[in-house]
Formats: structure tokens, sequence, C-alpha cells
């Protein structure tokens, strides 16, 4: 039977999905020295700066700078280093997304 030429489409949601999200494991302990948890940082946390950058109305840069409320100063390659080393596949996904490429399912992220 013909489909029409309708494209299947698979969506996931990268984070705890397919990878583990280091945001959530201690990242504001281990950066920021915050004891409390994460809802200690987002108490103390410009949200609306993670806003303007998700949506790139800010720079990377700018965003750092406006992290927190008070503004003080963050390192932003210490958080981007922090993420990047702690970004873990979670079991199974890295063959799922294996035999989905190889039976010719496009994938991006």
């Amino acid at each position: 039977a013909s489909d029409g030429g309708a494209s299947k489409v698979v969506l996931f949601d990268v984070m705890d999905t397919l990878v583990a999200d280091p945001f959530f494991g201690g990242f504001e302990r281990d950066l920021f020295g915050i004891d409390g948890g994460i809802k200690a940082l987002f108490a103390i946390k410009d949200q609306d700066s993670f806003v303007q950058f998700e949506t790139g109305a800010l720079t990377e840069e700018q965003h750092f700078a406006t992290y927190f409320c008070d503004r003080r100063p963050v390192d932003g390659g210490a958080v981007r280093r922090y993420l990047q080393e702690r970004y873990a596949w979670l079991p199974g996904m890295r063959e799922l997304a294996s035999e989905l490429a190889a039976a010719g399912v496009p994938l991006a992220a």
C-alpha cells in the first residue's frame, strides 16, 4: 500500500530521555557552592536571562553576565566544561539511535 508520500517522524526529548542531564545532578553545588538543591539555585538565578538566551535574544556571554539576579560573576567556560564532561547516553539509547540511523531514519538534535 502506498503511503501517499507522507513522511514518518519520531521525536524524542533529548534531555533525560536519550542523555542524562547533568544540570540536575549537583550543578549548583559543584559550580557555585550553593546548598539546598536546584530550588536554591532557581531562587537566585535570573530566569529571564535563560529564556532570552534560549530564544537567541542574548549571546552566551550576555547570558553568563546576567545569570544571577545579583549579577555575581559566572565563569562561562567552567559551566560549559562541567556540562559537556557530564553528558552521558542513558542505557540503550545510543544503540537505539544507531539502529534508527541504520534503518534510514533521519536523526537531528
